[in-house]
């Protein structure tokens, strides 16, 4: 009975340091959902008293609105509430005074890890469920005037599974995130490793392919890969998976598969961020990436990316677009800036532009020998 008070005890503190955040997700979802709904709804509300209830002009006027809206606005609430649940959730890891404080509490890392995380959820949750019934039980008086409980259940099915989607990109922003914040030491390091992380696999694949597409006379473009590409990138498959509900893609078998399979990397990932927090010490914050292996990682990544997408820039800036010397060109200094600018924000310092010659060197040699 003790640790769950005190589990409950950590999650009021750190909830009294987050009310902003949850104003923010309040109003939002307020907002953008009964308001609007208020808004749609009355102009269906104007053509029932004009015309009697039409069973298809009210199914016009509102599904589109539980598949379409529902996902791109809910969404897109979700992305921006999980990156700020996941930074300023764990903002004490980025101050060594904090860190401090927080860790000499008389709790284990594991649970006071487990009370931010759940705030954050909470934090998000709560005001879009609430924001969505409310929506509902609007929605619900005008189509109960023609007694359509069909169209009514139609409704409450489409909406649900749009809230199945978001609740499932919400959770892999959201873990993806906290990733990134226990890899680096401040936000700057948080927000570029989680766009590595998020689009570095889909941005390789794509580049390489497009630099094929165009420099290679004997490659035929063809997008065998591209749904698997999109599964190493956890940023690009949660839009991915927002696009594919949104248009009302017909094969549900194919959305249901992309649906577990962003399920499982969320888990992955949540997996990854606790180990990462329980193994985290103190003295990485308002540092850069102090883990080396890493740090290369996302650096070979960039360097490519950038390298490729600099030698193709400088060459269509030329007449014709067949000057090799000045793709070449584009080349190293795209990748050189690469390089020099990740070890400046990983190292929190200018004077580290030429900290990793070799790398710098080795990632510039593979993207001029490809």
């Amino acid at each position: 009975m003790m640790p769950r008070r005190l589990f409950f005890k950590v999650m009021r503190e750190d909830l009294r340091h987050r009310v902003w955040m949850a104003a923010l997700s309040a109003l939002s979802s307020f907002l953008f959902f009964p308001v609007v709904w208020m808004i749609k709804l009355s102009n269906v509300d104007r053509l029932v008293a004009e015309a009697g209830y039409e069973r298809m002009s009210v199914m016009q006027d509102i599904l589109p609105f539980c598949r379409g809206y529902i996902v791109t606005i809910g969404g897109s609430i979700a992305v921006l509430m999980a990156f700020i649940a996941g930074i300023a959730g764990f903002r004490f890891v980025f101050h060594r005074d904090m860190s401090d404080a927080y860790h000499s509490m008389p709790v284990k890392r594991s649970t006071l890890f487990g009370a931010v995380y759940l705030n954050g959820i909470l934090i998000w949750l709560l005001p879009f469920l609430v924001s969505l019934l409310l929506s509902l039980v609007l929605a619900e008086g005008y189509i109960m005037r023609g007694g359509d409980w069909e169209l009514f259940g139609i409704m409450l099915r489409e909406t649900a599974f749009s809230f199945v989607v978001i609740g499932v990109v919400f959770f892999l922003v959201y873990h993806l995130v906290l990733v990134a914040v226990m890899i680096c030491g401040n936000v700057l390091n948080t927000l570029v490793c989680a766009m590595i992380l998020g689009y570095g696999g889909i941005a390789l694949y794509g580049i390489c392919l497009s630099f094929m597409d165009w420099c290679m006379d004997t490659f035929y473009y063809w997008n065998y890969g591209m749904r698997e590409a999109i599964f190493v990138s956890p940023l690009c498959s949660a839009l991915y998976l927002l696009i594919l509900r949104g248009e009302g893609v017909q094969d549900m078998g194919a959305l249901w598969v992309h649906l577990f399979v962003c399920l499982a990397m969320a888990g992955a990932l949540w997996l990854c961020a606790r180990s990462l927090y329980l193994r985290r010490g103190t003295e990485l914050a308002e540092q850069g990436i102090r883990n080396r292996l890493l740090a290369a990682l996302l650096r070979a990544v960039t360097a490519l990316v950038v390298g490729m997408g600099g030698f193709m820039l400088f060459m269509q800036l030329t007449e014709g677009g067949t000057s090799i010397i000045w793709g070449v060109f584009g080349a190293v200094m795209a990748t050189m800036l690469a390089c020099g600018l990740l070890d400046i924000m990983f190292q929190m310092d200018f004077k580290a532009f030429f900290a990793h010659k070799g790398q710098m060197a080795a990632a510039l040699s593979v993207t001029l020998l490809v």
